[in-house]
């Protein structure tokens, strides 16, 4: 089984969803999988965005980490942050290419 770590900085509500989907094929396949949203990528962690997909993510097994910063300057944050998501600091995305998981950026 491999580890892979997806950031995703683009944004999913316009329709940009090609890493979300493949995170999911790879965690439906036995992979260890967790998207990082970062930049515009964090609109995702919104409650009111996109559920379906998070539910998706959710569904596979996929973790969902949310960059701190990219939450901060989008004003998520408290009941705006949707269930399931995670927030997390960059060190976290260090810890994961440090640990050898296959990271990809989009």
């Amino acid at each position: 089984m491999d580890q892979y770590t997806f950031v995703a900085s683009r944004d999913p509500v316009g329709g940009d969803r090609a890493v979300h989907d493949l995170a999911i094929d790879l965690a439906g396949a036995g992979n260890g999988v967790s998207v990082f949203l970062v930049e515009n990528g964090a609109l995702l962690a919104r409650r009111t965005a996109c559920e379906d997909l998070r539910g998706a993510l959710r569904h596979a097994g996929v973790q969902i980490l949310a960059d701190e910063l990219a939450l901060a300057e989008r004003g998520i944050a408290g009941a705006a942050l949707a269930d399931g998501v995670e927030v997390a600091s960059l060190e976290v995305l260090v810890d994961h290419m440090a640990e050898g998981r296959k990271v990809v950026w989009h």
